[in-house]
């Protein structure tokens, strides 16, 4: 379909594929930071968010005794990144 055709942008923090354009969707659909008064806020929220999700996903550090070293360590790098900002 036509998403196999577009070009995609990755998102910060959570790495994330997005389409560039769509027939029919608006780009603020497509990239939420334009949907927002602020940019600065909507990076502070993703942040926050992006905190959130690995003090959560922190219970889950013995996971390897459940599907072992080599899937937990493949998993934990699927989370995101606060690095990524400074790009």
């Amino acid at each position: 379909g036509e998403l196999a055709e577009v070009e995609y942008s990755s998102t910060p923090i959570f790495q994330l594929a997005v389409p560039r354009s769509c027939s029919g969707v608006p780009s603020e659909v497509l990239l939420p930071e334009l949907a927002w008064k602020s940019r600065g806020q909507f990076y502070d929220t993703l942040q926050h968010l992006a905190r959130r999700y690995m003090q959560n996903f922190a219970t889950f550090k013995d996971g390897d005794r459940y599907v072992g070293p080599d899937l937990a360590a493949r998993i934990s790098t699927g989370g995101p990144c606060l690095e990524s900002l400074d790009d």
